[in-house]
């Protein structure tokens, strides 16, 4: 039999899907390509030591990305990284003083990731940086295999802009057609 076919949504264009797709496939045991998200997930043990947010791993598959997200296939995307971590707690106490939670240590290795990727040319404009600690695992934590793939740095592609569009002076919800306009603001006619 031939199998089930999938069809995924693909969030991206196709410039840039091809070449995010041809780069998880050259790097297969470091990163995965998340078509449906617009995502690449690297696995942080490659990335960091446990418990840090020095990058210590190799870099390549990072440069490489950065060179895509810097061509013109991703002209009009913003950068989003996504740090994830285990549910192991922080106990050793030269970690702890970095790093007061998992959930500190996540935002502060995609701050690390942010500035490597800038470093490489991406503009600071362009990006941003969020950390979900352990509170959005793809894996059980209980098996050591399991809080492996919870440690990973997950980067987003969305157009431009979009995270900030609610600090507009008028944004909308479209779900409920319901427009808000923020008092002390210049009303727009209409």
């Amino acid at each position: 039999g031939v199998g089930d076919v999938t069809i995924v949504k693909q969030a991206l264009p196709e410039p840039l899907h091809k070449e995010l797709k041809a780069l998880a496939d050259a790097y297969p045991d470091e990163i995965e390509y998340l078509p449906e998200k617009g995502a690449v997930r690297w696995k942080a043990d490659l990335l960091f030591p446990l418990g840090s947010d020095q990058v210590s791993g190799s870099t390549e598959t990072l440069k490489k990305f950065a060179g895509i997200v810097s061509s013109p296939a991703a002209t009009g995307f913003d950068v989003i990284v996504i740090g994830h971590t285990c549910t192991t707690p922080i106990r050793k106490p030269e970690t702890l003083a970095e790093h007061k939670t998992n959930w500190h240590l996540s935002a502060h290795r995609s701050i690390s990731i942010m500035q490597l990727l800038a470093g490489e040319g991406v503009s600071q404009g362009r990006m941003g940086v969020m950390g979900y600690g352990e509170h959005r695992p793809i894996a059980d934590n209980t098996t050591n295999e399991g809080k492996a793939r919870n440690r990973r740095v997950e980067i987003y592609l969305v157009p431009a802009n979009t995270v900030q569009s609610v600090s507009r002076a008028v944004y909308q919800v479209e779900d409920m057609g319901l427009t808000f306009v923020r008092p002390a603001e210049t009303q727009i006619p209409g």
